[in-house]
């Protein structure tokens, strides 16, 4: 019975350090006045988890996508996220997370590159766009799982250490108990 309730403090003391499913949310908005026509666009996309490897993302996986062009018709692509990508700026190479902003369109389909800072993909927060300026800007907003347990997880902390504490006083207690001599 003791190691019993020893193993059920153990799980749900456990429980905690496996964490939860949870989805990160990707809403990016772009600007390019590179080339001709000019585009504005943005998408939201959820993953099941922060995005650490190239990934390839089809229009229909996106929650949402938008694209206007000046005297254009154009429509969302294939986006691609890429971590961890080697670019040279004014202070030599850095590494930058690169959205590759996908647009079909029938006057100049493309993907326009949109740099930022490096770990941008893992970790919550907006970033704006480096290196290219004005003539092309982006903004991702990456919104991840709490970092806090949220209160059943706490319960459950704090019910198993309560059960692990039980069974070891009690585990103490007959250590320490004297039984009479048999005769």
């Amino acid at each position: 019975m003791k190691s019993i309730t020893v193993l059920m403090g153990l799980a749900a003391i456990s429980a905690l350090s496996a964490p939860a499913a949870a989805a990160v949310t990707y809403a990016f908005t772009a600007y390019s006045s590179i080339g001709s026509p000019n585009y504005r666009g943005g998408w939201v996309f959820t993953a099941p988890d922060f995005v650490t490897a190239a990934l390839r993302v089809e229009p229909a996986a996106l929650d949402s996508c938008f694209v206007e062009g000046d005297g254009d018709t154009p429509s969302c692509g294939r986006q691609r996220f890429v971590p961890d990508q080697p670019t040279s700026g004014p202070d030599g190479t850095v590494f930058t997370d690169v959205i590759l902003f996908g647009v079909l369109s029938p006057i100049e389909s493309g993907s326009y590159p949109y740099y930022f800072p490096g770990n941008a993909f893992a970790t919550p927060g907006t970033y704006d766009s480096i290196v290219l300026g004005a003539e092309q800007r982006g903004r991702l907003v990456v919104t991840g799982p709490p970092a806090v347990p949220d209160a059943p997880a706490w319960a459950m902390l704090i019910a198993g250490f309560g059960l692990t504490g039980a069974a070891l006083r009690r585990q103490s207690a007959i250590a320490q108990h004297h039984w009479p001599a048999e005769a």
